[in-house]
């Protein structure tokens, strides 16, 4: 989660505040929810989501020979924890994501990222799917298109 005024400069303290109030007001309102589990790919989703963080994991231990805090450092400082658009100066920001056709944000450029084959290959599979669709690149003006429309309560851009 992102505090508000993020994008604006440094978040105050009373940013941090009332973001983390409204996000716990958030879920409050969805805990008591049913979430249908049924939906298909779900499990698909569930595998890749689980591999990328087991590589993650491993390769922060890996770099830090075991000690997290410094593996998490390394890690950063080898693009191998990354982030894009990101207000950490220390990130090497060679990531991009792009949303699919669903909506969901898949990444379009690896970095350093420790994932594998399998898993980039699934991030493509599911972009190509949007650019079919729409009969564009998912590029660096769809992408802004993505941020302008979800600022505006919509899942993609439409060009």
């Amino acid at each position: 989660m992102r505090t508000i005024d993020e994008a604006l400069g440094i978040p105050t303290e009373e940013s941090h505040a009332l973001s983390y109030e409204s996000t716990n007001w958030l879920l409050n309102v969805i805990r008591g929810q049913e979430i249908d589990f049924s939906i298909k790919g779900i499990y698909e989703e569930e595998a890749v989501a689980e591999a990328e963080i087991r590589a993650l994991l491993d390769k922060i231990l890996e770099v830090g020979d075991g000690d997290v805090i410094a593996g998490c450092i390394r890690c950063v400082e080898e693009g191998f924890l990354d982030s894009s658009f990101s207000p950490n100066r220390q990130v090497r920001d060679l990531v991009v994501g792009a949303k699919d056709i669903h909506g969901a944000i898949r990444w379009k450029e690896f970095g350093n990222l420790p994932f594998s084959d399998e898993i980039k290959k699934f991030h493509r599979a599911k972009v190509a799917v949007r650019e079919k669709a729409e009969g564009r690149k998912m590029d660096y003006d769809a992408l802004v298109q993505d941020f302008w429309a979800f600022s505006k309560g919509q899942l993609t851009g439409k060009p």
